[in-house]
């Protein structure tokens, strides 16, 4: 664990006067501040080891990070940095007496293997559950893309829980337009979640289980990325700590959750690792095993999130190949690699075979000017550190941390001619050069990527290739650390220490956007309100992909109930509908069809103490036992803005002058003019409309 003959006695001695120093000097203020700092710190010196030839060194390495820690992630006041003084005192005194060694020599019988991966294994599972803990909830986290994700795995959790499996379509309240995205397209979510489900008794709601599906992909993500960086180091585990965490933490990978709510990106992180870390052992071995990592990590990832599968699939591909060309043996290894493909074809095959079941083409190729365009519109915010918020595109970036490691594995790999090593980064240079406008050289790659797979990425690659990327680095810096020991024995702690304070730099970088996670945490009940079916609205994307899109559909609330309608033989013309025998003439119909009865009420207006909004009255009245219709006729003229109905624990919105598409509700001539009202709230409800213009009106 650590260099010296003697680091326990020594250890034990520093690492408790620290702790004393720190209660002594948050004792009266945050105790947990001092733990926190404590456990972190004792990391730090576990991992960096006392150097008995400069003991300044070590004590000077490990105040610093735990100076850093105080001030800049736990925001604690700088007259706390008297614990340095104070511990380096203790400490001397402590030193000096001769009742330390008894204690000493007890833990260091505890300091056996299996103790100390057991310490691995709490300091990862501190730092990963840090790291994700604003999802440690059962609120709502996230905006618009999180609550439509809720939506679609109420859906599903819904039907499973009724019964029916497997779930092909959407068919309940959360989605009774016939969603099929993102369950046929990449099923892993729902499917996890509705394991956990099950495993929990139906006791969690749809958001706590959300939340822990992101939650455990984070731990998983971490856990897998440590158990194959274990096994590519084999004897010097505790890098594999850093490195774990500074691909768990990079920025790229966790903005994808925190600033741009990508769940099914998101729950791609437990397996490229394995995918990685068994094209290590391929070099190595050549064994099943490494043939199983690595289609079964990709299989699993094409199941998470098609374009990041596509990616790693791509990644893995032209390592093989480059294996094949250095390492050919005799043929028949040729048709195992063959049987090999076969089998990932197999494994990988269901988002294929369900997408082509629907009879859908793919969108128009992605132009890969548009992907030139977003990464230069991230650059050169994506070399800064994140912004306050994390939304910005070029939030999704490398790190410092990561940066720093990947041009150390280039020196070492070039000094040491390391040919795995160097494979790894220059893949990873390849994708810098894809995710960073360098003249000439990003243009050129970009236009010669083939047509499929630019529209599979898209137009945000930063959203695709951060996760490799950050593997790339640390599964190199792996491969480095154990083939070359040589490295090791000259630079330990040069190496040591910089990984710890890359670790530094990205946990604050982390800290920015567990803050924009705690910001976007929606209370319990607002959470649970906004999931009654009178306030949930279906969005665009709950619309299943390239199909048609129904003309009815509106971003505002809608009634299942009151979506039936008879179409005429060419299913265009509407003959009927519910809306139609309740009102007639203020459904969805044609331009020029007239309004049956006149309406009885006016809305007046009086305006709102923020200026430029208009409340309208008489307010109303829903009775928990009935359904409504609200009928609005509009005057002839330019409707442009959002018109608000609200009420206790009631709130709805509609776009003016068109909540969705033609025949939605609006005030262009073929636009319905009926929303359904009601309320689940068990008793009766005062709602008032308001309108916001947006526009000259």
């Amino acid at each position: 664990m650590v260099a010296n003959k003697e680091p326990l006695p020594r250890t034990v001695v520093d690492l408790s006067t620290l702790l004393l120093s720190l209660l002594i000097v948050f004792f009266p203020l945050q105790t947990k501040i001092s733990l926190a700092s404590y456990f972190a710190a004792s990391a730090v010196w576990l991992l960096v080891g006392y150097q008995s030839k400069r003991p300044w060194l070590s004590f000077t390495i490990c105040g610093l990070i735990t100076s850093a820690l105080l001030i800049f992630v736990f925001h604690a006041p700088k007259l706390s940095l008297l614990f340095f003084p104070l511990w380096v005192l203790i400490g001397w005194l402590c030193r000096n007496l001769g009742w330390w060694k008894n204690v000493c020599y007890a833990v260091n019988c505890i300091a056996a293997h299996r103790q100390a991966e057991a310490l691995r294994l709490v300091i990862l599972g501190a730092s990963g559950a840090w790291s994700i803990h604003p999802y440690l909830t059962a609120s709502l986290v996230g905006s618009g893309d999180g609550a439509w994700y809720a939506s679609v795995l109420a859906d599903y959790i819904t039907q499973l829980r009724a019964g029916i499996f497997p779930v092909w379509i959407g068919q309940t309240y959360f989605a009774f337009m016939g969603a099929t995205f993102p369950l046929r397209y990449a099923p892993y979510f729902q499917h996890l979640a509705g394991a956990i489900d099950i495993v929990t008794f139906h006791k969690m709601g749809m958001f706590a289980l959300q939340n822990a599906t992101i939650a455990l992909s984070a731990l998983a993500g971490l856990y897998s990325c440590y158990f194959s960086l274990t096994g590519v180091l084999k004897k010097s585990r505790w890098f594999a700590v850093p490195l774990s965490f500074l691909y768990i933490t990079c920025p790229g990978v966790l903005a994808i959750i925190y600033g741009q709510d990508m769940i099914m990106s998101f729950m791609t992180l437990p397996y490229p690792p394995i995918v990685f870390g068994g094209i290590v052992r391929s070099f190595r071995e050549n064994d099943f095993k490494a043939r199983l990592m690595i289609i079964g990590g990709l299989a699993m990832t094409w199941l998470g999130h098609a374009p990041i599968g596509l990616w790693t699939t791509a990644l893995a591909g032209l390592t093989q190949i480059i294996r094949l060309r250095v390492r050919w043996t005799t043929w028949g290894d040729l048709w195992k690699e063959i049987a090999t493909a076969l089998a990932f074809s197999i494994l990988a095959s269901y988002p294929f075979v369900s997408v082509s079941s629907l009879g859908l083409t793919l969108n128009a190729p992605t132009n890969f000017g548009a992907i030139l365009h977003y990464v230069d519109e991230a650059f050169p915010a994506s070399l800064l550190p994140l912004s306050a918020t994390c939304t910005k595109l070029s939030d999704l970036q490398f790190g410092y941390g990561l940066f720093v490691v990947l041009f150390g594995c280039i020196f070492y790999a070039l000094q040491t001619k390391h040919k795995g090593a160097l494979m790894y980064v220059s893949l990873g240079c390849l994708l810098l050069f894809l995710l960073l406008p360098i003249p000439v050289i990003t243009e050129f790659l970009w236009s010669h990527i083939p047509g499929i797979i630019l529209t599979i990425t898209d137009k945000w690659p930063m959203q695709r290739l951060y996760v490799d990327l950050a593997l790339l680095t640390v599964f190199s810096a792996a491969w480095l650390l154990s083939d070359c020991q040589k490295i090791l024995v000259n630079h330990r702690l040069y190496i040591s220490s910089v990984l710890l304070l890359a670790c530094i730099w990205s946990g604050f970088e982390c800290n920015k956007m567990i803050l924009r996670g705690k910001y976007i945490t929606h209370p319990l009940e607002s959470s649970i309100v906004l999931y009654r079916s009178e306030n949930l609205p279906l969005t665009k994307s709950a619309l299943s992909k390239d199909f048609v899109n129904p003309r009815y559909f509106s971003h505002g609330v809608m009634d299942p109930e009151m979506e039936s309608r008879i179409l005429a033989k060419n299913k265009w013309h509407i003959i009927s509908s519910n809306i139609e025998f309740l009102a007639p003439g203020y459904g969805p119909a044609p331009a020029g069809k007239k309004p049956g009865e006149s309406l009885s009420e006016v809305f007046v207006s009086k305006e709102d103490p923020n200026p430029g909004i208009l409340n309208l009255e008489p307010a109303f009245k829903l009775d928990p036992s009935k359904h409504y219709l609200l009928i609005i006729e509009f005057f002839p003229r330019m409707y442009k803005g959002v018109l608000q109905i609200l009420g206790d624990d009631f709130f709805r919105e509609y776009l003016l002058p068109q909540s969705g598409f033609e025949l939605s509700f609006g005030s262009n001539r073929t636009n319905s003019r009926a929303i359904p009202l009601w309320t689940t709230s068990g008793h009766t409800v005062e709602v008032k409309l308001r309108f916001i213009p947006t526009g000259s009106n």
